[in-house]
Order: C-alpha cells, then structure tokens, then sequence
C-alpha cells in the first residue's frame, strides 16, 4: 500500500493525468471493435477531457466539476462513454485525495451519482437495480473507496511520522537532561572536594 500512496503523491498529479491521457488516446485508437472507429464527437469530447484533466490537475474540485459535465453530454450524444466515464470517475477519486473537507467528497460523488441517475439509469428502466448497483459500484464507489483509503493511509502515515519525530525529540531533550545532571554531579563533586581540600590545608 505504501508504493501506491506514493504514486498519488501531490507532486506527481501532472504525471498521473498525462498517463491517463495517454491510455484514453490507446483506447480510441486501438481499443475500439473491429470495424468501428471514434465518431468526431468522441474525439471532441474526449480530447475535451484529456486537456481539462491536464490543466485543472492542481484543482481537484474544478476538474470534477468540468468532467462531470462532459460526462452527462456524453451520455446524451454517444454510444461508447468510456473516455468520459473514466474521466469523471478519477477526478472523484482526486478529489476524494485532496479535497480538505469531507461534505465536499460525498457531495461530490452524490453530483456523479446523480448524474448517472438522471442521464443514463432513467433510459434502462427494465434493469433499474442492475443499472443502480453497477453505478454504486463501478464509476462512483470504487474510485471514492480508492481516494478515502489512499487519504486515510497517507493521513496515518504522516501522524505516525509527527508521533516518531516528537518521540525522538523527546528522547534527545531526556538524553541532554542526563548528561546535564552528570555534569552537574561531577562539577559539584569536584567543587566540594576543591573546598574539603583547601579547608584541610594549613600553612608550615
């Protein structure tokens, strides 16, 4: 767990929206069925969300928000919303990382839920609750799970990191106090000695 937690490093965001970048353009380039190929409204949306990911990468929030609505146009005009879907539901799993409060997490992925309520179940009315549990599951509950574990993780890692370095100072502060009252004893010694010695003395 403590590669993966390092692999969602704050510094790397960049790195990771490029690498998702690049496997959403494999996908439309070599993912699709023999046969078919992305529509130019695929494209447009997809690149759409490739360019959002990589320039709001430092605004969690705002790349959800904007993914989020790419995702409910894709839904209404294409067939294949994969690009999207994975889009929006990594932004909730970066705003799951990095977004200060809680309210905003779930609110979040309530917004994602609701999407998909709305946009895609309302047209499978047949198969509501496999369509319901698919969406709890997949796009909105796994990359949730993800970001809060991830969080969590790296929240006690670095409690346990703060507890280890309070220890060590405390530790060092106990060590100086020793040494400290070693001294203390010896000089004190010394200094007693020093005046038994010279109370002792008497001039020929």
């Amino acid at each position: 767990m403590g590669l993966v937690v390092r692999l969602f490093d704050r510094r790397d965001t960049w790195a990771r929206m490029v690498l998702l970048d690049l496997s959403g353009i494999s996908y439309l380039v070599f993912g699709q069925d023999e046969g078919r190929h992305p529509t130019v409204t695929q494209w447009w949306l997809a690149i759409g969300a490739f360019v959002v990911a990589i320039a709001l990468c430092r605004w969690p929030l705002a790349n959800f928000l904007v993914q989020t609505a790419l995702l409910g146009v894709a839904i209404c005009v294409l067939d294949d919303t994969t690009i999207n879907q994975v889009g929006s539901s990594w932004a909730l799993a970066e705003v799951a990382l990095w977004t200060r409060r809680p309210r905003t997490i779930w609110l979040s992925a309530g917004l994602l839920f609701a999407v998909y309520l709305v946009f895609a179940i309302a047209d499978s009315i047949g198969s509501v609750p496999r369509e319901l549990f698919g969406v709890i599951v997949l796009p909105v509950g796994l990359p949730l799970l993800l970001g809060l574990v991830i969080r969590t993780t790296r929240e006690l890692g670095l409690q346990a990191e703060l507890r280890a370095a309070s220890e060590s100072r405390a530790a060092r502060a106990d060590e100086r106090g020793a040494i400290a009252r070693e001294l203390h004893d010896v000089v004190a010694h010394h200094v007693a000695s020093m005046v038994v010695t010279c109370q002792g003395w008497r001039p020929v």
